[in-house]
């Protein structure tokens, strides 16, 4: 009976295993965005795109980040994406919560919503992100990972071509610093 135990226990151990995270990608993944999937990543290219609404924006203003199959027919299960400043490894902006269960926010190095994930490991078309600009003068580019049709098919992390210009917007910065200080007022 004990031996039964230790062969069902080891049974669940490798089935969980080999689902990985279809539920989203763990916090533990943010500098290295590489899935856990102990498999070698593609080599082949990668034949899924990032499209921008825009590549200029305030601080404050939102940017959509969309991720669809290059050719409009390959579906894809899961992803991860973040706006880092190019050669740097941390995520800046803020990401909206998603509407439906497409996807979800995801914390990486210590900030609230930097990055976003999938919600499920059910097949997707595209997926698109709401990123909210840093209120800087700054550049940005996106970097994304994408596992495809199947657990064991995904891709390094890639980044997109364009880079995302950020202006600070002085308007922006003022809302912020009242909604900042409404939130320490102390009423006596």
């Amino acid at each position: 009976m004990k031996t039964q135990v230790v062969l069902a226990l080891t049974l669940l151990s490798a089935i969980s295993a080999v689902n990985g995270f279809g539920s989203g990608a763990p916090e533990g993944v943010c500098a290295s965005m590489t899935p856990g999937h102990h498999v070698d990543p593609s080599t082949d290219p990668i034949p899924y795109k990032i499209v921008l609404s825009k590549n200029v924006a305030k601080g404050a203003e939102t940017v959509d980040i969309t991720i669809t199959s290059k050719s409009g027919e390959r579906d894809f299960k899961g992803f991860i994406i973040q706006v880092r400043k190019p050669g740097e490894e941390k995520a800046y902006g803020e990401f909206k919560e998603f509407d439906d269960e497409s996807g979800q926010t995801l914390n990486c190095f210590g900030t609230e919503n930097s990055a976003v994930t999938h919600a499920s490991n059910d097949k997707k078309k595209s997926i698109t992100a709401e990123w909210i600009a840093p209120n800087e003068d700054a550049v940005y580019e996106v970097l994304f990972t994408i596992v495809g049709e199947h657990y064991g098919e995904f891709w390094t992390p890639q980044t997109h071509g364009e880079k995302i210009t950020v202006t600070k917007d002085p308007k922006a910065q003022i809302a912020t610093q009242r909604s900042q200080r409404s939130q320490f007022t102390v009423y006596k």
